[in-house]
């Protein structure tokens, strides 16, 4: 790639990221950080945050990985750079698990107990009574090593769902694939052409399952086990670390040994069991709210420390939308939040 293309690709890729908009006057935006690209932020953020000018604004961090001291360091070098170039801009962070609060707050950071899971919309992710379920287990995942796929190989009835991403082994994707070829794949034609779910096609994918499987030992809160457990699926986990346990019941759940057996033993007995779908759905409904409830009450915070009138409880449902994190142009927004401050 010659230099010309480079930096127009680098223009590009600082007019287009994923976030939300929460607010523009006060300027609020809610942003998933990913810990591959954690340098990254300033290049992807930098025209939005340079539109604020002197503007008193709000940065909410969520996170798709688990804390780990690596990433821990990395969080605070980003937010140092952040606060030397933006110094008008204060930054929160929503933590998957009060641990990670508490590693934050060690490190000066404001952290609000609220995991990304609570933001999986239950409109779209619900059990389908119409649908018959004709696969005992699903695993939605991408396929890096971190899922670890093989824990699935011993059972018979499996679906598939997964995205490819940048950062994927060629040789990993074709072992898996190989390996659990006798897979359903949910995302591939009768070609094996790949091509990606929407939210709602994952939506009916999930419904022709019995069971849903969390496989990795140590990643983020993982929206693939709150869209199982929305969808009334009982869930196979094996022990981890990062968030996703936080809406887990044992009522529901199964957390089992590393071993294949293991999980295809307990996707037997939770299929034997024949939980109730709706049950597990008001369960996890029930797990959700407490964190929604600390979301909304730090956004309306932001609004009374910034004199506006407004409840942002009786915007919610208007401002909600699902995993709140959208790819979004930045000279849209920008637009956007000048006509709202003229208005203003």
């Amino acid at each position: 790639m010659d230099e010309q293309l480079k930096q127009k690709f680098r223009r590009l890729h600082g007019t287009l990221s994923p976030y939300a908009a929460l607010s523009f006057v006060p300027p609020i935006f809610h942003i998933q950080l990913h810990g591959n690209a954690l340098d990254q932020v300033m290049q992807r953020y930098e025209m939005l945050f340079t539109a604020l000018q002197d503007r008193r604004a709000y940065c909410i961090f969520c996170y798709s990985f688990d804390l780990t001291p690596w990433l821990l360091h990395g969080v605070r070098q980003m937010e140092s750079e952040l606060n030397s170039r933006f110094p008008n801009l204060e930054l929160i962070h929503l933590g998957n698990t009060l641990e990670h609060c508490r590693l934050l707050a060690e490190a000066g950071e404001r952290a609000v107990f609220c995991n990304q899971n609570c933001f999986i919309d239950e409109r779209i992710f619900r059990p389908d009574p119409a649908v018959t379920q004709r696969l005992d287990a699903v695993y939605d995942a991408t396929l890096t090593p971190i899922k670890r796929h093989n824990l699935a190989n011993r059972i018979a009835s499996l679906g598939l769902i997964y995205y490819p991403t940048p950062y994927d082994d060629p040789d990993y994707v074709a072992r898996i694939k190989h390996e659990l070829a006798h897979a359903h794949w949910f995302n591939h034609d009768a070609a094996g052409t790949h091509h990606l779910l929407n939210p709602r096609e994952v939506a009916r994918a999930l419904n022709d399952c019995r069971v849903g499987l969390c496989l990795s030992d140590q990643e983020g809160a993982m929206w693939a086990s709150m869209q199982y457990l929305l969808s009334g699926l009982p869930v196979v986990s094996t022990p981890s670390e990062g968030g996703r346990d936080e809406f887990f019941d044992a009522r529901y759940v199964e957390t089992v040994p590393a071993e294949a057996e293991a999980v295809a033993g307990a996707v037997a007995e939770l299929v034997a069991a024949r939980l109730d779908p709706e049950a597990i759905r008001r369960a996890t409904l029930e797990r959700m709210q407490p964190h929604r409830d600390r979301f909304i009450a730090l956004i309306q915070e932001l609004y009374d420390r910034s004199g506006v009138n407004r409840r942002f409880a009786d915007e919610w449902n208007a401002i909600f939308f699902n995993r709140m994190i959208a790819q979004r142009s930045h000279l849209e927004t920008i637009a956007r939040m000048q006509q709202a401050w003229a208005g203003s």
